[in-house]
Formats: structure tokens, sequence, C-alpha cells
């Protein structure tokens, strides 16, 4: 049996309309789909760089932080070492003194605090220098080594600049003539250089 085509219109335009308006539906669902997806992605890529860009800061700022303990670290060192601040010129003339009675012909000079050249100010904070000059007859190179050991103990940085060591000249004490330059090393406020 078959229909004409004018008949079957009519049968079919209910179903046909209902497909165009579903295809219609189902094409619009996938382009908003597609949209949503282009989004997400975009949104997603802006939040991983914003991540990375958040992990790079918290690893700049572990690095600083381990960067400040480890000067902490030294800072705390140079502190309990005297080598930051005043200088302790009394404890280092009553080493000095009391060693006189150890060391015969015990002697030294002790020039007052100057910057250092070539060690500019920075943050505030100046590098000084005290010139000492110790000459003393030593029995033998232990006792030397143990007036520097002495020295190393007393509050401050002694940096050894030079030791001229001979035998000695003198009749009556037999030993090492010993002739050293020594400077003491300090950290302080740049204003407030100059002897204290």
């Amino acid at each position: 049996m078959s229909l004409p085509l004018r008949q079957d219109w009519p049968l079919l335009r209910g179903a046909v309309s209902w497909l165009v308006f579903a295809t219609g539906v189902g094409a619009g669902l996938c382009y908003a789909a597609w949209q949503y997806r282009t989004s997400a992605e975009a949104g997603f890529e802006t939040g991983h760089d914003q991540l990375q860009a958040m992990q790079a800061r918290v690893d700049d700022a572990r690095t600083q932080l381990d960067q400040l303990g480890e000067l902490q670290r030294e800072y705390t060192r140079l502190r309990v070492r005297g080598a930051i601040g005043a200088e302790h010129r009394l404890e280092w003339v009553e080493y000095l003194n009391a060693g006189a009675r150890r060391w015969p012909g015990l002697g030294f000079q002790l020039a007052a605090r100057r910057p250092v050249s070539g060690g500019g100010e920075q943050d505030g904070l100046q590098l000084f220098a005290s010139r000492m000059n110790v000459h003393f007859i030593a029995r033998d190179e232990t006792d030397w080594s143990d007036f520097n050991a002495g020295l190393r103990r007393l509050p401050g940085w002694p940096a050894e600049g030079s030791c001229r060591i001979a035998r000695s000249a003198a009749e009556d004490r037999a030993g090492l003539a010993v002739d050293c330059d020594y400077e003491w090393l300090s950290i302080d406020r740049a204003a407030t250089g100059g002897t204290e």
C-alpha cells in the first residue's frame, strides 16, 4: 500500500519537527559542552600557571629562609666570639699583662681602632681593625702556640699579620724571640667607628 506523498507529510510532520528540534538542542548542547571544555581548559592552564608561580615563590621563600638561618648561625657565632660590637680591649690587656709573668720580656703596643681600608660600609656596618704588636721570649714553639691559642680564646677576632721568630739573642734568656703583628677585627655600626 502506497500512500501519496501529501498524505505522509501530516503523519511525519510531528515526528520530523521533534527530530529537527532534538537535533538543534543536541547541537546546541554539543556546542555548549565544547565551549565549557575550552573554558575549563583555559581555567585549568591559568590555575596551573598560578600554582607554579606560587610554588616558585614558596621555593624562593624556603631558600631565603635557609640562607637567613645560615646567616643567623654565622651572626651568633661572631657575636659569641665577641667580633660584633665594641672591642674588648680590657680583656686583651688583662691577658697580655697576665702573660708577662709567663713569657719573659712580653711587651705590646695596641693601636687605635680604625676602619679597614677596602672594606667599605655595607648596610650601616663597617669592618674595623686594631693593630697590635707583641714581642716576648718563648721557651719553645709550644710556648708560642700556647700564646696564640690564648689570644683566640679572648673576645674578638685576632688575625695574625706577620710573625718573626728567631733564636733569642739575650744571653740570660734561652729560647725564641717572637715579634708578631695582629689585627683585632670587629664589626660595628659605621657611625661608631674609632676608639671606644
